[in-house]
């Protein structure tokens, strides 16, 4: 199966999805390419990291954001005060007290004049940090929405008995050095979509949060249908080998 049929077939989950978590050299120059041509590099370096520093990253950036907000409030208020601190002693020299009704006129349209014009650089200060923050909790967001669950299980536990791995080599795979495949144990139960790297490995399953069965329980392996593959959701996908995509 060429790589034509294989964007043809596949759902975007899958051609997004599967090699963020299983990223082998090959599937990721197809990722870079995309589904229809269109770059998924930037999916890629997105895929996420769950580990201690991203969390105390994120709280970190939060707190910033809501001091910038602090400090921005006090600042607005700060500088109406200015303003009137500067105009009322210069208004009551001149004109009187800022009582009498012409004399208030004066200062209203003197201190909020000034207020506007101090306001002019903290609006457009606060409007770049409010952009930011909203670029950061985006990007948070989609991450967060792209983590997926990630135990270890010992090579040897995962490697298929000889006689699966040679089926595997007669069919085409689904990825580059990658199957999607329905695993059938000697029990009868059916473990759907099971992805294989290298025809021997068992690298990743979907939609559970253990391995669920030994390599030696194995009866029988089949292809995934390509045109009836569930929206794979990234947060559903296991992997075997303890690794975490990256940062």
């Amino acid at each position: 199966m060429n790589r034509e049929l294989i964007r043809g077939c596949l759902s975007v989950q899958a051609i997004v999805i599967l090699p963020a978590i299983f990223p082998t050299p090959g599937v990721k120059k197809l990722l870079h390419t995309g589904c229809g041509g269109g770059s998924r590099e930037k999916t890629w370096e997105m895929g996420p990291a769950i580990c201690y520093n991203a969390r105390m990253k994120s709280k970190k950036s939060g707190s910033q954001t809501v001091l910038w907000w602090v400090i921005w409030i006090v600042a607005t208020l700060a500088s109406f005060f200015v303003a009137a601190w500067i105009w009322t002693p210069i208004i009551a020299r001149r004109f009187g007290s800022v009582l009498e009704t012409r004399n208030a006129v004066i200062w209203v349209f003197a201190v909020f004049g000034t207020w506007m014009v101090i306001l002019v650089p903290l609006i457009v200060v606060m409007y770049q940090k409010v952009d930011k923050a909203y670029e950061e909790a985006r990007l948070r967001r989609e991450k967060n929405e792209a983590r997926f669950r990630s135990v270890f299980v010992e090579r040897s536990k995962r490697l298929l008995p000889s006689n699966l791995s040679a089926k595997l080599k007669t069919l085409p795979r689904t990825l580059e050095n990658g199957h999607l495949v329905h695993v059938r144990l000697k029990d009868g139960k059916r473990i759907p979509n099971v992805f294989i790297k290298n025809e021997e490995e068992v690298w990743g399953i979907y939609d559970f949060t253990e391995m669920p069965f030994e390599v030696s329980e194995i009866l029988d392996i089949e292809p995934a249908d390509q045109e009836k593959l569930p929206a794979f959701l990234t947060p559903s996908w296991l992997r075997l080998d303890g690794v975490n995509a990256p940062e």
